[in-house]
């Protein structure tokens, strides 16, 4: 019985060392895995970081660009402006021979698929007159518009009244009918 107790404790004693040995093993492996993990998130981290960084200098060049064109916007508007100025005083100066002032009902027309009645198609810059107030081939100054070029007649078109050529049916209805200032020119 002795010997048996023996064994008992013999086996009993292996069994325990075979126990530590897989928990001494499984716990390397959860070492390994946590130590992979760790190595894992800080490599996350950094490219975390370095994404957050791109984003910002991009963020910074959109804000840059954005004032930029918006920059680019006004003083391409001014130099618009300081065109028609100067197409207006040029005009108004007498570089062509002024014939007569007047104020008109102005309308507004667009693309019909039609030549103008002077053979052309027309386009932004042209308006419809009755040739007996305005002749065609004349420049006319438009308050609000600048120099047109009466190209078209048109079946409304009758007395003291001007159609300004848009590039769209919508602007036209936003036009609607005003009463503007021209100047006549030969």
């Amino acid at each position: 019985m002795n010997k048996i107790l023996k064994v008992l404790v013999g086996l009993m004693l292996v069994t325990s060392l075979a126990y530590n040995q897989i928990g001494y093993v499984n716990m390397k492996h959860t070492q390994t895995s946590f130590n992979q993990s760790q190595t894992a998130l800080s490599e996350s981290q950094a490219e975390l970081e370095e994404t957050t960084s791109k984003l910002s200098a991009l963020e910074s060049e959109l804000i840059l660009t954005g004032s930029n064109v918006d920059k680019l916007t006004n003083e391409v508007n001014s130099l618009k402006k300081s065109v028609k100025k100067a197409k207006e005083v040029s005009l108004s100066r007498g570089n062509l021979e002024q014939s007569r002032s007047m104020t008109v009902q102005a309308t507004a027309y667009t693309h019909t698929g039609n030549a103008t009645a002077t053979g052309v198609m027309p386009k932004v810059g042209h308006i419809a007159v009755d040739p007996s107030i305005i002749p065609l081939g004349s420049i006319v100054w438009v308050e609000g518009f600048g120099s047109l070029k009466a190209t078209d007649t048109g079946g409304l078109i009758n007395g003291k009244i001007i159609d300004i050529f848009m590039n769209s049916e919508q602007e036209c209805i936003e036009f609607g009918r005003q009463k503007l200032n021209i100047k006549i020119f030969k």
